[in-house]
């Protein structure tokens, strides 16, 4: 179970506190979803609690993001929900390394699925895993992470249509974005609007 927790905070590391902007086509129109994952979203995505070992009590999700960046995890200490979910995660988490990749795809709309709902969400186009999403807050347009579901599962196919993606790109405030995918099809867009512009 450590094993599995590291690996997926490796691949956690790749995308945690960065604006990352998903550009999606539905209907022949070019949507966007804005997501940023925290630190403390991390714990909750391993379905697991961690216990303070010299006080027995459970720790922050921002402590226990920290004592997985230092390797300070015993299993020992670690306790699994009692729902069986923990093993689902875990069994997924490494693979949010494609979460940057033409890999993802994105779930436009809100999504009921078992006993929650979500605003939208991101998943691989082969059934591996989905990142369930929520809004931050109702004034903003970014979405955090909400739960990390396991397609490999029968009941997880139940998701809603997905959408291909054509463009990935981390922006930050004062910096050139930074672009991780591009379609040739978006590509093609880009450069035809920028040949526009240029005519005027």
């Amino acid at each position: 179970m450590v094993e599995c927790i590291r690996d997926g905070f490796r691949a956690y590391e790749l995308f945690v506190n960065k604006e990352i902007h998903y550009i999606y086509e539905k209907d022949n129109t070019y949507k966007k979803v804005i997501f940023k994952a925290k630190r403390n979203d991390f714990m909750h995505l391993c379905g697991v609690t961690y216990l303070n070992p010299k006080t027995k009590v459970e720790v922050s999700r921002k402590h226990f993001y920290e004592l997985v960046k230092d390797d300070k995890i015993s299993p020992s200490f670690l306790i699994e929900k009692a729902d069986g979910t923990t093993e689902l995660k875990l069994q997924v988490i490494a693979n949010l390394k494609d979460i940057l990749t033409p890999k993802i795809r994105v779930i436009d709309g809100q999504v009921t699925f078992a006993s929650f709902s979500f605003d939208t969400g991101l998943r691989t186009g082969r059934q591996i895993f989905a990142l369930a999403l929520i809004e931050e807050n109702p004034q903003s347009e970014i979405f955090v992470p909400y739960s990390l579901l396991n397609l490999q599962t029968d009941k997880n196919n139940q998701l809603k249509k997905s959408y291909p993606v054509h463009c990935i790109y981390t922006a930050e405030r004062g910096k050139e974005d930074f672009i991780h995918f591009e379609s040739e099809e978006y590509k093609k867009i880009k450069q035809n609007k920028t040949k526009r512009k240029g005519t005027y």
